[in-house]
């Protein structure tokens, strides 16, 4: 889904009423983060998922001992973007079985995810600004939704953490 088809307008219609629903405005949250993984499941949410409960992870480890973990929140990050970009360098994606090892087999046939460089530098940007800000640790729901809200793709450079967060 693109946001120049007639599908993205008939989705972000819908997504924008439920929205404004009385019934939902406890959910409002839930409610676009699981749209913003609808939007991207034409790609791979699981991909998706594993970035972001990744970045949480190292968040929460990081804003204890920001020295340690941002680093290695910083390293994961790229190299999930090394691995999806890069992998097809070392490889040949037409051979039948490319390691003989299926878990790995799989992960090589894997095509690259919809908007990978942005989510790992928004990914970045989370990582940094909060561990810099020593602030208290987000919601898992929260950072869900600012690594993933799908109009954001489209609005340019990537937002800072304090100013979307709340």
């Amino acid at each position: 889904m693109t946001f120049t088809s007639w599908q993205f307008g008939v989705f972000a219609a819908i997504v924008f009423a439920a929205y404004y629903l009385p019934a939902l405005r406890a959910f409002q949250v839930q409610l676009l983060v699981f749209a913003s993984l609808f939007f991207y499941g034409y790609g791979q949410p699981e991909l998706l998922a594993v970035a972001v409960f990744g970045t949480y992870f190292f968040l929460i480890l990081a804003l204890r001992n920001r020295q340690v973990w941002l680093p290695v929140g910083v390293a994961f990050n790229l190299a999930l973007l090394a691995f999806f970009k890069y992998k097809l360098l070392f490889i040949d994606p037409a051979s039948p079985s490319l390691v003989d090892f299926a878990p790995l087999d799989f992960l090589l046939k894997l095509p690259l995810p919809i908007g990978i460089s942005f989510f790992v530098f928004h990914n970045i940007s989370l990582l940094v600004d909060l561990t810099r800000q020593k602030a208290a640790p987000p919601t898992l729901s929260g950072v869900f939704l600012y690594i993933i809200f799908f109009p954001q793709l489209v609005s340019g450079p990537i937002t800072r953490a304090e100013m979307f967060m709340p």
